[in-house]
């Protein structure tokens, strides 16, 4: 079992940060497969869609601050803020076996890159602290 607590933007006054993928980063849908990426877009492709995004993201911040000007609620006013590319802070508790669960499932190559990068780190922190049990769990895989 496990469990987290995410931000909810509800109580804070901090400003939102998104991810923005550089020119490089952006990837085609792969061929064979429903998840994960394909090959890299051109660079050209790349540096138009984060030009895009970036004017996409500015003008919901500026939604986001008006609507909390106006006196709206902040769990409304969130609406305006794109959350998948929003970074946030969260808590995550759980047991062993189910961060193992995690880290398997999400290191395989068909999962999406960004998520593949977030399970490597996990697994690097959980090897240093419970090395034998780790690969235990992971079927003596070092992923």
């Amino acid at each position: 079992m496990d469990g987290w607590n995410e931000e909810s933007r509800r109580y804070l006054s901090n400003e939102p940060k998104f991810y923005v993928p550089d020119g490089a980063s952006w990837r085609s849908t792969p061929k064979k497969s429903k998840q994960g990426s394909g090959e890299p877009l051109s660079i050209e492709k790349g540096d138009k869609l984060t030009y895009a995004l970036t004017l996409l993201q500015e003008q919901a911040l500026q939604l986001y601050k008006s609507a909390l000007e106006d006196g709206v609620a902040p769990e409304l006013a969130r609406l305006f803020l794109p959350a998948n590319a929003q970074y946030t802070n969260w808590v995550w508790s759980g047991s062993l076996q189910s961060v193992s669960h995690f880290i398997a499932q999400r290191s395989k190559p068909d999962a999406q890159y960004e998520i593949r990068e977030y399970a490597q780190a996990v697994h690097k922190l959980i090897k240093g602290i419970f090395p034998i049990s780790l690969s235990a769990l992971l079927n003596g895989s070092d992923i």
